[in-house]
């Protein structure tokens, strides 16, 4: 498939969480709050229903820095800039190696290695099943190659045992230390044959 990046997912940039419907612009946002309101739910809780489905959430001014209006604007912009700004935007995340978008272009060069990336692009998605209801495991199949994606949705560590020697090209957790068969909690990790 195509990979696609939203304004602000390299970065990290989470949903705003407004406090009042009058600053959603969205129309089907606006029609399923009065619904919600006329069926009778407490608007404070109207507002929240919607705001985890929104798409005025990924309409939120890029935050560039810690500088006022997240230096998307020297002037207050038309939609709220997230509070969370000071400390989730672009400098920091260029300046961290660690960080989100770092991990992007940790996926992207892996995506265009030589040695990957027919793997990546073109081979054959090959579901593996699991009883751990956290864990989302597979491959990427081409020729003899093969990738094993392994992720923990979860908090916790999660037991995830594989056969065969494996050995690590990618970790969000920054190392590449050989599969253990323990997730730490919201590990990424590809694995090559």
């Amino acid at each position: 498939g195509i990979p696609f990046i939203y304004q602000g997912q390299e970065l990290g940039m989470e949903n705003i969480k407004l406090d009042d419907i009058k600053y959603y612009d969205d129309i089907h946002t606006l029609d399923e709050y009065a619904t919600s309101i006329n069926e009778g739910v407490d608007p404070e809780k109207a507002l929240e229903l919607i705001g985890a489905r929104s798409r005025d959430n990924s309409r939120t001014p890029m935050q560039w820095d810690d500088k006022e209006y997240a230096s998307f604007s020297n002037v207050e912009p038309w939609f709220p800039v997230n509070p969370n700004y000071k400390t989730i935007n672009a400098k920091q995340q260029m300046e961290d190696e660690n960080s989100v978008y770092n991990f992007y272009k940790k996926i992207i060069a892996l995506r265009s290695n030589s040695e990957y990336s027919e793997t990546l692009v073109y081979g054959e998605f090959v579901p593996v099943d699991t009883d751990n209801d956290f864990v989302m495991p597979y491959k990427r199949v081409y020729g003899d190659k093969e990738l094993f994606i392994i992720v923990n949705y979860s908090q916790n560590e999660q037991e995830f045992k594989i056969n065969g020697e494996w050995h690590t090209i990618l970790n969000n957790y920054g190392d590449n230390e050989k599969y253990t068969g323990l997730l730490k909690p919201y590990e990424a990790l590809i694995l090559s044959n």
